[in-house]
């Protein structure tokens, strides 16, 4: 079963250590942060920031950041869970980028070159890479 819940600083806490290590590399290379306090700065950056559960086990948190003319960013970092739950990660993500969609019907995404999985990832959603 996926669960949303609104984001907290606890998520953050556990999802950090178990972040995916070429998310980790990704975050470092756009902010000079660690895990913990990127994800805190994209929280406090965002619009809104929810934590994904599958069967109960924190997967991801995300959440869309704004540019001034009402673009949205939106980011998504993840736990090792995703290993374990591919298919709901992926139907998962199908969904909540439709709900987003609705919201900014122009979105803008970063995703380090470096990071193949991400980029293959971004471009079955229908992102242009």
């Amino acid at each position: 079963m996926t669960v949303l819940e609104v984001a907290t600083d606890a998520h953050v806490r556990e999802l950090a250590p178990r972040m995916r290590a070429e998310e980790a590399a990704e975050v470092f290379a756009a902010t000079g942060l660690e895990p913990e306090p990127a994800l805190l700065q994209y929280m406090a950056l965002s619009t809104f920031s929810r934590a994904v559960f599958f069967d109960g086990e924190l997967c991801t948190i995300f959440g869309v950041m704004e540019t001034p003319d009402g673009v949205g960013i939106p980011w998504l970092l993840s736990s090792d869970a995703v290993e374990r739950h591919p298919l709901s990660f992926w139907r998962a993500s199908k969904e909540i980028l439709r709900e987003i969609r609705k919201l900014y019907p122009i979105l803008l995404e970063y995703v380090d070159a470096r990071y193949s999985r991400c980029i293959s990832y971004a471009r079955r959603l229908g992102f242009t890479v």
